[in-house]
């Protein structure tokens, strides 16, 4: 409407001054022609002048012309306004969509400034979680980290139990969530809550108003939770538990909080499952060297009391060697902390004396001691020395003693084998017993050694 407005002036203004101005002309030839002809100037010479006059006619049609002229510069004109007019338009227009998408990016800009930074926590939070080297400890500072970060009303971590039938509190920072943890709070898989469902779905899910919201469990310790967001920890397409967030204003949650804490949600299941196989594998661990212990043990124990170490030990004074049957008492001390003993005392005022023991190790096991008096000005290179020398000495007595025990096993097996193929070799019955009794005799040195075949077995 205004543009058609805008077009109809210039053309109206322009007729209009075209057609007062070729009125000029007519009513200036007509004065002229009444005074030329020296008649009185009035309208009715000017009438009858007109009327006689065929020029004067010709000069009548000047207004037409002069205003059709201007109308056509007049519609020109139009023209020219309505296309500034467009133009004006178009660059309103071009400055209001430059507006809309400097908005635009700007809310883009922000809401991809909010995701990276989220991204961020979610990178800070898992890096923190998984330095924890035990199962509770990695669920307490994760979701201690999350709701502090964050700042949700309710942070929890479920996790399923064996038997896959209960999602159970397991980690909550909140006075809400200690409270449940101690009432042992946990709800049903694909029963209770969005927790429940999503434990049995494995897909996250979202509540946006908990009051119209069927599968929502009105939970008493939490009345203020108006939205919720249970996203699933997942293992390999196995589901190990849910992380259940909560906050207190309702539609609080998006599709790209979901995004960003469904990564965190996978960082956190990721660092449980290392975290529990770390554990296994230190307890596996654990009892293997505790095996290997009693075994070393067992095997020195049996050594020592075979009879096969002539002396338990031995001392050198930088004279002589001499044996000794106990360690000293800073040897026993080394000996039952399985660590390294270093005791300085006064010789007299003007030096003093200083004494180590190291214990002899054999896979964490403490077989024996070393005892050392060290020179003063002594450094922390001679311990060294001496500890490694000490290693390598647990490593040698270990081969002696597993040499040995190899070659008593090869006796035995020899002894057997002799028995074996003397018996063999007798083909009567008594032959056979006398034999065996005589064999088994000999090897056994000056024992005594009796066979006797019950009577009711001999008659059958």
């Amino acid at each position: 409407m205004n543009q058609q407005r805008i077009s109809r002036n210039e053309t109206r203004w322009y007729t209009l001054v075209g057609v007062l101005f070729g009125m000029l002309f007519p009513i200036g030839a007509t004065l002229l022609s009444v005074e030329s002809a020296n008649l009185p100037l009035n309208f009715s010479n000017m009438i009858a002048m007109q009327v006689s006059d065929p020029l004067l006619w010709v000069i009548d049609t000047a207004p037409i012309f002069l205003g059709l002229f201007a109308a056509m510069a007049g519609r020109r004109q139009d023209r020219v306004n309505e296309k500034v007019f467009e133009l004006h338009q178009q660059e309103t227009e071009l400055t209001n969509i430059k507006t809309a998408l400097e908005k635009l990016v700007a809310e883009r800009t922000q809401e991809l400034e909010n995701q990276s930074s989220r991204l961020r926590l979610v990178a800070e939070i898992a890096k923190d979680a998984a330095s924890a080297r035990e199962v509770d400890d990695l669920l307490e500072r994760g979701a201690q980290l999350i709701n502090d970060r964050f700042h949700f009303y309710q942070t929890g971590i479920f996790l399923i139990d064996s038997n896959h039938e209960f999602a159970v509190l397991t980690a909550s920072p909140t006075e809400a969530g200690k409270q449940m943890i101690a009432n042992d709070h946990k709800l049903r898989v694909g029963e209770v809550g969005i927790v429940g469902r999503v434990a049995a779905s494995g897909e996250p899910r979202i509540t946006l108003d908990t009051g119209l919201d069927a599968v929502h469990f009105n939970n008493p310790f939490l009345p203020n939770t108006r939205s919720e967001m249970a996203l699933p920890l997942k293992v390999e397409n196995r589901t190990i538990g849910v992380l259940d967030i909560q906050s207190d204003q309702p539609r609080a949650f998006k599709e790209d909080d979901v995004a960003v804490m469904q990564i965190l949600a996978d960082q956190l299941a990721i660092a449980i499952e290392r975290t529990r196989l770390l554990q296994q594998v230190e307890e596996n661990l654990k009892e293997l060297q505790q095996t290997y212990g009693r075994s070393t043990r067992e095997s020195w124990r049996s050594l020592a009391e075979s009879g096969l170490l002539a002396n338990v030990g031995y001392q050198f004074d930088n004279v002589r060697i001499q044996s000794i049957d106990t360690a000293p008492e800073l040897g026993t001390e080394a000996i039952q902390s399985g660590e390294m003993v270093l005791q300085t005392e006064d010789k007299d005022k003007r030096s003093k004396q200083a004494h180590a023991a190291i214990p002899i190790k054999l896979r964490g096991q403490s077989i024996g001691v070393v005892t050392v008096k060290l020179k003063e000005g002594y450094n922390s290179r001679t311990i060294s020395t001496i500890e490694q020398a000490v290693e390598r000495l647990a490593a040698s007595l270990e081969s002696a003693r597993l040499f040995e025990e190899a070659r008593s096993r090869a006796d035995r097996e020899q002894a057997i084998a002799q028995v074996t193929s003397a018996i063999s070799s007798a083909s009567e019955f008594d032959s056979i017993l006398r034999t065996a009794v005589e064999e088994i005799g000999k090897n056994l040195g000056n024992s005594e050694v009796s066979i006797q075949i019950l009577g009711d077995a001999r008659q059958k």
